[in-house]
């Protein structure tokens, strides 16, 4: 058994002290016995004990007794340090330092998502403006003449969306991705998505996270046309990728849509303990929101919103020049308008929705009146005139009122 340098020190200092103490003592009683005898017996060590001449010879001898003592236990006990509690601190240290390395790879796989996520919308966003080639663009503008499940036109995002996988599809190279893109071009976006999705079923077997995103690919391409095969391949997805936020928030809107409101509250519930990007909390913030409105618990959405609105103004400080960023924090200034529309709150409600035509409005002169923003614009302005509608109503109502109780107290003093 090996001995370690820290069993080496202690021996060192116990054996050091045992030994000064031993010849200090031996000195020291030999000096205080008078005419000791040549070899004293252990019977002459007794009665000069038990005659106390020299209390400070006696203490020193005992000192010397207990330093002996514990020097000989260092050197022949077992050591307090042995090659098993060795081998088991290694093991704990590389347990630690492993766990330390997955929570790092972790945190730069959610860094990588959060930087392709950012370079994603600023090409949705350069495609809605009309910065795409020409086969890009004409894949957009063929989407944008296809209806949706309920009968309306799509929106440009969602028109953008579409055109975008059908040319990632077609650059893959690969056959089915070709079969997928010529599927998108001729309209056929449910057959499309399901091709899609047994593409990432073939590949379940290889790296999860990447199969989820095929899934939920899927789901967003079958989302406006068919909900009902969308939230299938989102479940998937969120099955596959338990820190798949959005998958989880996309099957609760649509389950909301259907009434299940505790399936999708649920669904919240369970994204909120993986939210761990702002991006993400802030929409599953405006998600639980949008529920709360749902269920006519204005006061709790807006607490929500307005959390949210805190994370949107977290991210535009980081990105101030962020036209994504911009937008967002105009939705939650909307978003918590509306819900002090419902709490009858119609002074904030005017400001709020003020606060957000100003951002649309910037963002409409900034990209030189591009119709896709326009849409916001018009919409936050057509807000505003309706509470100055609902305010105009209620005064009349109140002077309706005291003119009413006017004529009734004359009739009553007749």
């Amino acid at each position: 058994m090996g001995i370690s340098l820290k069993w080496m020190s202690k021996v060192a200092s116990f054996g050091g002290i045992g030994v000064a103490s031993g010849i200090a003592g031996l000195q020291q009683a030999r000096s205080s016995i008078p005419n000791p005898p040549e070899e004293p017996t252990y019977l002459d060590l007794a009665i000069w004990i038990v005659s106390f001449g020299d209390p400070l010879a006696l203490l020193a001898a005992v000192v010397a007794a207990i330093g002996t003592g514990l020097s000989l236990y260092q050197v022949l006990a077992q050591s307090p340090y042995t090659s098993d509690q060795g081998e088991s601190d290694r093991a704990h240290q590389n347990a630690s330092f492993g766990t330390l390395d997955q929570r790092n790879t972790e945190r730069s796989a959610h860094i990588i998502e959060a930087i392709k996520r950012d370079k994603h919308e600023q090409v949705l966003a350069d495609l809605i403006a009309g910065k795409a080639d020409q086969k890009l663009l004409q894949r957009y503008e063929r989407a944008l003449n296809l209806e949706r499940f309920d009968g309306h036109e799509l929106s440009k995002r969602q028109a953008g969306e579409i055109a975008l996988v059908a040319d990632v599809a077609e650059e893959s190279g690969d056959p089915v991705g070709r079969r997928i893109a010529e599927l998108i071009d001729a309209g056929a976006i449910v057959e499309a998505a399901k091709l899609k999705a047994e593409q990432a079923a073939k590949s379940l077997g290889y790296e999860r996270r990447r199969t989820a995103r095929e899934f939920k690919d899927a789901g967003y391409l079958a989302l406006p046309f068919n909900p009902s095969e969308a939230v299938k391949y989102f479940m998937k997805a969120a099955d596959l990728d338990p820190e798949d936020v959005w998958s989880r928030i996309e099957q609760s809107r649509i389950l909301s849509l259907h009434g299940e409101l505790d399936r999708s509250e649920n669904l919240l519930q369970q994204a909120s303990k993986v939210a761990l990007q702002e991006y993400d909390q802030m929409g599953l913030a405006n998600e639980r929101g949008q529920l709360a409105m749902l269920q006519g618990q204005h006061g709790q959405a807006k607490q929500l919103f307005a959390v949210g609105l805190r994370l949107a103004e977290k991210r535009l400080e980081d990105r101030p020049s962020n036209d994504a960023c911009q937008q967002d924090l105009a939705i939650s200034y909307s978003k918590i308008a509306t819900a002090c529309l419902g709490l009858g709150d119609l002074d904030n409600a005017e400001l709020l929705f003020r606060s957000c035509v100003e951002i649309d409005r910037s963002l409409f002169e900034k990209h030189s009146r591009i119709g896709e923003l326009a849409r916001p614009l018009s919409v936050g302005l057509m807000m505003i005139g309706d509470v100055q509608l609902q305010r105009a109503i209620l005064l009349y109502q109140s002077k309706d009122e005291s003119a009413a109780k006017k004529r009734q107290g004359k009739r009553e003093n007749r």
